[in-house]
């Protein structure tokens, strides 16, 4: 990927005078490990603040909690960013318009997943794969009634179990990829996910809570219509084909199904 530019972003730069900004997108840029300014928190219009693999090191300054009409913020692929329990806390409860959150990569180990009980707006996206999250999800998000993409895979110390209370019906991505979520298909696949009707998109790979047997995975199939896209790399399954299933899972399942048999037998 190449980077538009290669220079450091000093807090005295001519870029903050620029007051009345709503949107900024500064992503694929190297800004040489530059810290994130606690000016960009005197962007008071800003709706759009993107950051996405800019180079960016340090610390997540609590500033940019300060950003009230923030829409959407990414700050994902920065990864010597570190993102601490104040500040997020700070942000996930003062960003009342917040939509969409994505951090991947971000370090939040020292973040607990019970801060995100904080969440003061109805997020549509949070991804927040490879965080290195420790912890059980909580049972229950305020901020997740709405959302239609959740993504919080890679971090294999993140425990609880899936999904919670009140995940919106409107979820259509989902990855739990290399967690240590939970989601009990075999004792009780229907009532598990029957709420995510209009899941598109699922990744359970490598989860090594998750048992599959054809019984539980025919009725997770027959649940999930609108499935178009399964991942089921490194998960515990004695599969049998069922004998009939929606046809857009039919044609994804077989097209993919040696990859899958073969991931489950070699793991790398």
């Amino acid at each position: 990927m190449q980077h538009a530019l290669r220079a450091a972003l000093h807090s005295n730069s001519t870029l903050f005078s620029l007051h009345h900004l709503r949107k900024l997108d500064l992503s694929y840029n190297d800004f040489n490990l530059s810290q994130i300014s606690s000016r960009f928190g005197n962007f008071s219009n800003l709706t759009h603040l993107n950051l996405n693999f800019s180079g960016f090191t340090g610390l997540v300054p609590s500033q940019i909690s300060q950003l009230s009409n923030l829409v959407s913020l990414d700050l994902s692929l920065n990864t010597k960013l570190t993102l601490e329990p104040i500040p997020f806390n700070k942000l996930v409860q003062n960003l009342t318009k917040l939509r969409e959150l994505h951090l991947r990569e971000v370090d939040m180990s020292l973040v607990a997943p019970s801060f995100l009980m904080n969440l003061s707006s109805p997020l549509s996206s949070l991804q927040l794969m490879d965080c290195g999250l420790q912890g059980e999800f909580p049972s229950e998000v305020p901020g997740l009634s709405n959302l239609q993409l959740l993504d919080l895979s890679g971090n294999t110390d993140l425990t609880g179990s899936f999904p919670p209370f009140n995940v919106s019906n409107a979820l259509s991505y989902l990855d739990l990829s290399k967690t240590g979520i939970s989601i009990h298909l075999e004792l009780d696949p229907v009532n598990s996910l029957k709420s995510l009707t209009e899941l598109d998109s699922l990744d359970l790979s490598g989860n090594s809570y998750l048992k599959l047997d054809s019984s539980s995975f025919n009725k997770l199939v027959q649940n999930l219509t609108k499935l178009a896209e399964l991942r089921l790399r490194w998960v515990n399954m004695s599969l049998v084909v069922p004998d009939s299933f929606q046809e857009s899972v039919f044609f994804l399942f077989n097209s993919f199904f040696r990859e899958l048999w073969a991931a489950r037998e070699t793991p790398s």
